[in-house]
């Protein structure tokens, strides 16, 4: 896919989210002490990343009405996720947990293939024909991946 830095930064940003959130249903379904952790860590980290493409979004949003129409649907499924994963850990091992961690995995799951075959070429291309350099110190501020 793309070599470019930023994008590949976001492509690892969520292989690392999908580790977090295994490691966040296994530990609250088994009502665990470390829930509390891997809930902070997965929620914080899902939002340092919505917060630095968010960077990139608005220094590159798409003029094509498809593509900004998808970039809507991500930045919404990126609230859906959030209250998602709020209402599960808020649920504190409740019957209803494992359903709400399954509703967050399959929408986790389908924003990254969106993302990967759609949004992530389409921002490494028009990156390469303007300069990505202009954006990593914006991206930059926020704290760097977590693994």
């Amino acid at each position: 896919m793309a070599t470019n830095a930023i994008i590949e930064h976001f492509i690892k940003d969520l292989e690392y989210h999908q580790k977090l959130l295994e490691k966040f249903a296994k530990s609250i379904i088994a009502k665990s002490p470390e829930a509390n952790e891997d809930y902070n860590t997965l929620r914080n980290s899902i939002r340092r990343h919505s917060n630095q493409e968010e960077v990139m979004y608005s220094k590159y949003e798409p003029k094509d009405k498809k593509l900004y129409e998808i970039l809507e649907k991500a930045r919404e499924q990126y609230r859906e996720l959030i209250r998602i994963l709020d209402a599960c850990y808020q649920a504190e091992y409740d019957d209803n947990c494992e359903g709400e961690l399954n509703k967050f995995k399959k929408k986790f799951i389908k924003q990254i293939k969106i993302k990967k075959q759609v949004l992530y070429p389409y921002f490494d291309k028009e990156m390469a024909k303007k300069g990505y350099t202009e954006i990593i110190d914006d991206i930059d501020m926020y704290d760097p991946i977590d693994n």
